[in-house]
């Protein structure tokens, strides 16, 4: 079951896209570097990932909060679309990881 690893690929890059959207429509130095930076780490814990590493999965477990509280305060703040949907999109992130993870323990 790799289903979740694939997803976070996924996630990663609309993060990334995100990232790069809003400082080069808003200028916003923040959300450049928050974006980006957890976009790169979960696509390098995406690459372990598929060799089975817990520690990979934990690591994107914690970025993915840290998302999840960024996002949720986004949308608090301006209660614009996009940053709702990342929200949630970090939290089915965090859920496909949760079941992954317990997965790969009964192993």
């Amino acid at each position: 079951m790799r289903s979740a690893s694939y997803f976070i690929l996924v996630f990663a890059s609309i993060v990334l896209l995100s990232g790069l959207m809003g400082f080069l429509q808003a200028q916003q130095l923040l959300s450049l570097y928050i974006e980006v930076s957890g976009s790169l780490i979960l696509l390098l814990a995406f690459f372990f990932m598929l060799k089975k590493k817990k520690e990979a999965y934990w690591t994107s477990v914690a970025t993915i909060i840290g998302l999840f509280i960024y996002f949720g305060y986004l949308f608090a703040k301006t209660t614009q679309f996009f940053p709702g949907f990342l929200a949630a999109l970090s939290a089915f992130s965090l859920f496909l990881l949760f079941i992954e993870l317990f997965h790969i323990g009964k192993e």
